[in-house]
């Protein structure tokens, strides 16, 4: 990876949302705490509510008071919380992994301008795979693969960084990867099939990539594998 100072593919406004985003409870309350008194009056806003609103029901579903319990161990209140997140922090410290998620958005511009050129070189990770699926068959391209390719090439790139590629065998390589492209996919299945539901229920069909038409994205078949694993989920 290029030093964080080189990296550029995020506006700053970017990285100062992500960093805010990523924050914990906790670490959003001391910063909050730190600029200002308990004392102050404020106005928590609708933003604030609603991001309250969803910690309180990852911490104790249907709990609220639960949540104030928890909070009570590190000295803290609702009210607190609710200070924090209605006046976003001054002074944000960026954290290290940001560089992945920079040099990520990069890759994937590129990624972008190779599809423009056809299938993705990376989708001979299974089109070379040995047997190992049902039936003696490889294993199938995770959904939504070419999305996850940035990904896949960004952490090529920090591997290399660290140790010569030369040193690593091929196929245990193939393998690790395709590993690797697995567990980004059951990370983020569930969100960029959200993010694809919402695209086709937009009035306009929203702006497609290029090389495709929006009427090809909205017609686009869903993964039967990744629709057997919904319906298991119960979200079908």
């Amino acid at each position: 990876m290029e030093p964080l100072s080189e990296l550029s593919h995020l506006t700053a406004d970017e990285r100062r949302q992500i960093t805010i985003g990523a924050a914990s409870v906790f670490e959003r309350t001391a910063l909050a705490l730190a600029q200002g008194s308990r004392a102050e009056a404020f106005a928590p806003t609708e933003q604030a509510l609603g991001v309250l609103r969803a910690w309180i029901q990852a911490f104790s579903p249907g709990d609220p008071e639960a949540f104030e319990r928890r909070l009570n161990w590190d000295d803290l209140s609702m009210t607190d919380v609710a200070r924090a997140l209605s006046a976003p922090p001054i002074a944000v410290v960026e954290p290290d992994w940001l560089q992945w998620i920079d040099g990520i958005a990069g890759a994937a511009r590129l990624a972008a301008f190779d599809l423009d050129r056809g299938p993705l070189a990376e989708r001979a990770l299974y089109a070379d795979a040995p047997a190992s699926g049902p039936g003696g068959a490889p294993d199938p391209l995770p959904p939504f693969f070419d999305l996850l390719v940035p990904m896949l090439r960004v952490a090529r790139r920090g591997l290399a960084a660290e140790h010569p590629p030369a040193i690593f065998a091929a196929p245990p390589m193939a393998s690790l990867e395709r590993h690797l492209v697995r567990s980004l996919a059951r990370t983020t299945e569930l969100a960029l099939f959200d993010e694809l539901k919402a695209y086709r229920a937009a009035p306009d069909g929203g702006d497609a990539p290029r090389g495709y038409e929006a009427s090809d994205i909205a017609a686009a078949p869903i993964p039967e594998q990744m629709l057997a694993e919904l319906r298991a989920l119960g979200l079908l």
